[in-house]
């Protein structure tokens, strides 16, 4: 059990790299092309992990953990589960 001041601070610029990279993870899954690789400018550590996604503000997907994991392995995978796997929903899929 960790305390959670002993994880690494988020930065606002962070977040929006970590949502950008989420995104380019679905839209390459969408397009069956490989999942890009994690953004080397962000700190690949273990932390607890939840992916959201909303669409106009409402919940479209969501899934996490609280138990700490590697960032560069969990996110890409969240980021498809959420998108596509969340039982409450059916699958994103391209417009």
């Amino acid at each position: 059990h960790r305390d959670l001041h002993s994880f690494p601070t988020r930065r606002s610029s962070d977040l929006q790299t970590h949502c950008q990279y989420c995104f380019d993870v679905l839209v390459n899954k969408l397009n069956n092309k490989p999942l890009p690789e994690y953004p080397k400018t962000l700190i690949d550590c273990e932390v607890p992990l939840f992916v959201t996604w909303k669409k106009n503000g409402t919940l479209r997907g969501c899934i996490g953990t609280f138990s700490p994991a590697r960032l560069s392995k969990l996110l890409p995978e969240y980021a498809i589960t959420s998108s596509m796997r969340d039982p409450r929903f059916p699958p994103v899929k391209q417009d």
